[in-house]
C-alpha cells in the first residue's frame, strides 16, 4: 500500500472506532530544492498524526522555502542543527530528528548529545540504542515506521503488552495501526519490558531485536 492509501484507510478505520488519533490534511506546502531528501514528499500527504504516546507534526522550519532558509541554526551543533520531526507525549520530552542535510531520521538520547556536544566521543563510542538511525528518508520512515509494522519499535519495549482493563493497547495509534491491519508481524524483543516502563522513545531499545 502506498502512504496515502494508509492514510485514507486509517482516516476510515478512526472515523468507525474513534480510537482519539488526529490525521491533519497536508498544508500545500511547495516544493524547494533546499528542503532535506523526501521531506516535502511526505509532507504533501499529511500535516499531522498523532495518537497517544507520539505526535508527528511538519515543523515549521519546513512550512516554505522562506522558512527553511531563515531557520535559526547552531554553528556548534555536532548534528548540523537538526529538526525535530516527532515528540515523545508521555515521557518526554524525546524527539525524533530529521537531518537537514541527507534527510535521515533518527533518535538520540538527550544525555549523549550532550557528550557530544562537548566532544567527549566520537558517534562510534555511542551506546547501542542511545543513538538510533531509523531510516534514511522522511518517506521511509513514515510508511514502515509511523504507518507500518515497525511502530512498535519506536514506542519501547513495554508497547505490545501495556494494555488497559479491557486487554487493548493503551497506545492509541498502535491500537489503530492493529485495527487498520497495518501492524503485520510485530518486532520481537530479546528481553521483557521493566514492569514501570512506559512506551516512548526513552524506553531504551537495548530490548528490541531489529530486521537485519
Amino acid at each position: 500500500m502506498t502512504i496515502s492509501s494508509k492514510l485514507d484507510l486509517l482516516r476510515e478505520v478512526e472515523a468507525e472506532h474513534r480510537f482519539g488519533v488526529i490525521i491533519e490534511p497536508p498544508t500545500g506546502v511547495d516544493p524547494f530544492p533546499e528542503a532535506p531528501p523526501g521531506a516535502l514528499e511526505a509532507y504533501q500527504l499529511f500535516s499531522r498524526l498523532e495518537g497517544s504516546h507520539l505526535s508527528f507534526r511538519q515543523p515549521a522550519e519546513l512550512l516554505s522555502r522562506e522558512a527553511w532558509l531563515t531557520r535559526d541554526t547552531n554553528p556548534h551543533c555536532p548534528l548540523g542543527s537538526p529538526v525535530s520531526i516527532g515528540t515523545e507525549l508521555v515521557q518526554g520530552p524525546a524527539q525524533i530528528y530529521l537531518d537537514p542535510f541527507d534527510g535521515r531520521v533518527y533518535y538520540i538520547e538527550s544525555d549523549y548529545y550532550v557528550l557530544l556536544y562537548k566532544g567527549s566521543f566520537g558517534d562510534s563510542q555511542l551506546e547501542d540504542g542511545l543513538y538510533v538511525e531509523y531510516a534514511p528518508d522522511l518517506v521511509t520512515f513514515v510508511d514502515e515506521f509511523v504507518l507500518g509494522p515497525r511502530y512498535p519499535e519506536l514506542i519501547g519495549a513495554g508497547s505490545m503488552t501495556w494494555l488497559d482493563k479491557k486487554g487493548r493497547y493503551r497506545d492509541s495509534w498502535l491500537r489503530l495501526l492493529g485495527a487498520a491491519g497495518l501492524l503485520g508481524a510485530p518486532p520481537t524483543f530479546t528481553e521483557p519490558a521493566e514492569r514501570l516502563l512506559l512506551p516512548g522513545p526513552t524506553a531504551y531499545r537495548r530490548h528490541l531485536t531489529t530486521p537485519d
